[in-house]
This record gives C-alpha cells, sequence and structure tokens, in this order.
C-alpha cells in the first residue's frame, strides 16, 4: 500500500509535493491542533495535549489522516489556480461580475486614499514611525489607479509584478515570457 501511494506522489512530481500537499498537510494538521487544545483542559502544557492527541490518534487513524489528506489535495490541486485568480479579482466579464468588481475596485481606491492621508497626516506631525508603516502598506497598491484590482491580494501581486524590474529597468509584464 504504501510502495504505491509512494509511487503515486513521484508521479505528481516535486511541484504538486510543495504546491499541493504540504500546505493541505499544514491546514490540516493546525486544524487538528486547533481541535485538541480546545477540547484540553487549562492548565495542560500544549505540548502534552499535542502528543496526547498524536498518541490517542494512534497507527490507523494516522495513517486515514495521511491518506485523506493526499486524497483530498489530489482532488483540489486542479483547482488551485482558478482559486487563486478568484482571490486576485479577476471575476470574469459578465454585467453582475463587472458590476461587483467595479465596487471592489472603488473599495480599494477609497482605502488607499485613506492610507495616502494618513501617512501624509504621519509625515506633516513627525511620526516617522507610523508613516513607514503606512507606506508600507501602501506599496501593496499599484501606483496607476487605472491597474487597480477588486482585491487586496490583486492589489498585492498586481503591485509586485509592475515594481519587480523598475530597478534593472525592466518592464516586468513585457519581459516575463522571455524569462520564463
Amino acid at each position: 500500500m504504501f510502495s504505491s501511494l509512494a509511487s503515486g506522489a513521484k508521479a505528481l512530481g516535486l511541484r504538486f509535493t510543495i504546491s499541493g500537499l504540504l500546505p493541505f498537510a499544514f491546514l490540516v494538521g493546525y486544524i487538528a491542533a486547533l481541535i485538541a487544545i480546545a477540547q484540553a483542559e487549562p492548565a495542560e502544557s500544549l505540548f502534552s495535549v499535542l502528543k496526547h492527541s498524536v498518541t490517542s490518534l494512534g497507527p490507523v487513524g494516522g495513517v486515514l489522516l495521511i491518506v485523506g489528506s493526499f486524497l483530498i489535495a489530489v482532488v483540489t490541486q486542479p483547482f488551485q489556480v482558478a482559486f487563486v485568480r478568484l482571490l486576485e479579482g479577476y471575476w470574469g466579464v459578465r454585467s453582475f461580475s463587472m458590476a461587483v468588481r467595479d465596487v471592489g475596485v472603488e473599495l480599494q481606491r477609497r482605502r488607499k486614499y485613506r492610507l495616502e492621508l494618513a501617512r501624509t497626516r504621519f509625515e506633516r506631525e513627525k511620526r516617522l514611525a507610523q508613516a513607514d508603516y503606512v507606506a508600507q502598506r501602501l506599496s501593496r497598491y499599484p501606483l496607476s489607479r487605472d491597474e487597480m484590482m477588486p482585491t487586496l491580494l490583486g492589489n498585492a501581486l498586481r503591485a509586485s509584478e509592475r515594481s519587480a524590474g523598475e530597478r534593472y529597468g525592466l518592464d516586468t509584464v513585457g519581459t516575463w515570457a522571455r524569462l520564463y
């Protein structure tokens, strides 16, 4: 059983292991740890709670947990790119999708504007630590208002892809295919 599971993992490749299985295994482990901690007595230490949970699971339960995590990761792997694109704010071109996107973009523009006002106020008041923090948050937004995305993840990725080649004088989006 284990040899066929290992050969199946090899056939899926290292990319699947890193991008699909490991994050899902961490998620399952994190949820299991939260459940164990929630059921523990307040006086118990974290290590003893987790040790007790792992030992009470037993070998059969451990194997089932690992195999179940692997199967769910295999089933959800084809949807990863689509899910990330959804989180970025690429929601389609239908009228309803575009209307929701426009609302999201406007909310992100207002958030960026409030951050710019806060940075200006902090700089004027010589509160440089706060100004630096706000400037760091502002760096997650694209410079152009036309490139704004409806989600913070989309804006952070857009800003990163635009600014990644600036120090080298490259238009990153234009040269990415060549670099790849």
